[in-house]
């Protein structure tokens, strides 16, 4: 399985256990679908059995609903985030220190960063002008960090949520 971690925070942003698809060598498109979480434990499970005598402690249950991707990688949104105002104020600042990043560590990436980061921002005023999206990040909620986009599209004539992660700004962990 591979682990794709935000290249600033080392933040897990998604696996490959989610259909995804590398788009154009962008960006990479990740199928999800909603779903409901419980911490419930199952006592059986465990080999415990409710007493007829004693009643037995109720814990609380912690429910949570919403799409695959967020829930498993504890994705925060980002709340009040216009498209202008990610573009501009995000995604751009973003670009500039992902260049750093690879200049330090990545020369050879580097050279050709430039003209890809451009190809993307065209894509994404596209998709930000024709389409709805949400916008998410990683444990740590900086405004360095990669902030995913959370859409959603016709799939085998049902809507199904996808989310949207840059690939030069993500790191592999192979597990």
């Amino acid at each position: 399985m591979i682990i794709y971690k935000d290249l600033i925070t080392g933040d897990e942003l998604f696996s490959d256990s989610f259909p995804c698809t590398l788009v154009e060598d962008l960006y990479y498109e990740v199928i999800g679908k909603h779903t409901t979480e419980s911490d419930d434990i199952d006592e059986s499970k465990l080999g415990a059995n409710a007493s007829a005598e004693e009643a037995s402690e109720q814990l609380e249950k912690n429910v949570k609903s919403g799409v695959n991707i967020v829930l498993a990688n504890k994705l925060e949104q980002c709340f009040a985030i216009s498209q202008d105002e990610y573009l501009q104020g995000i995604f751009k600042p973003y670009v500039k220190k992902i260049k750093k990043l690879l200049e330090e560590q990545e020369p050879d990436k580097a050279a050709a960063f430039p003209e890809r980061a451009k190809q993307l921002l065209g894509l994404l005023k596209k998709k930000l002008k024709n389409e709805e999206f949400d916008f998410y990040q990683g444990l740590s909620q900086t405004n360095e960090a990669m902030t995913a986009l959370l859409g959603y599209k016709e799939k085998d004539g049902e809507e199904v949520p996808y989310m949207i992660f840059f690939k030069d700004g993500l790191t592999e962990m192979k597990v």
